[in-house]
């Protein structure tokens, strides 16, 4: 893939998670909303790799300091990135050069590996999260309550559409 390609696919995936970010429902006992975020990460590490998914999820991430309105609610600045659910954002770079690494070079990739590239890469963004909730917002009772437990259904679903838009996306290249 040339720079001119390299550079469209980070703006491709850094536009879609802002897109997917508003797609939100707030839940009343969490500051944390879903949102279908995770879906555009997990996507951009397994269709572009490890180091295309991180840098256009960091692109993501400089866009949101820039005050950037791309963040559920359409909220951006700085304020976003010291939050509630910030450790969840710092998640998303590492979330998809994971999905990329486990997925590795695209190819003839089954439903299986892209699945297992999915589901570890969507829950690799709770270990940030969590971090952060409890070690600048002390949150230690309920933490599991209020930050993973109710996530997980729609985690599990997100994966599964994200590694079946990638297969399917392979089975083109592929042609």
């Amino acid at each position: 893939m040339n720079i001119s390609r390299k550079v469209v696919f980070v703006a491709i995936f850094t536009s879609l998670t802002a897109v997917l970010a508003q797609i939100t429902l707030y839940l009343p006992f969490t500051p944390i909303p879903i949102t279908l975020q995770t879906l555009g990460v997990v996507l951009s590490g397994i269709l572009g790799g490890v180091l295309l998914g991180f840098l256009s999820q960091i692109m993501y991430l400089a866009l949101i300091a820039m005050g950037l309105p791309i963040v559920a609610g359409l909220k951006g600045g700085v304020v976003v990135l010291l939050g509630p659910t910030a450790g969840f954002l710092y998640g998303f770079p590492i979330a998809a050069a994971i999905s990329g690494l486990i997925a590795g070079k695209i190819g003839n990739k089954s439903r299986k590996q892209l699945l297992l590239a999915s589901l570890i890469g969507v829950f690799s963004v709770y270990p940030t999260g969590l971090l952060w909730l409890n070690l600048v917002y002390g949150v230690k009772e309920n933490l599991l309550n209020v930050s993973v437990l109710p996530f997980i259904p729609g985690d599990v679903v997100k994966a599964f559409i994200a590694s079946e838009i990638a297969y399917r996306i392979t089975r083109i290249r592929l042609k």
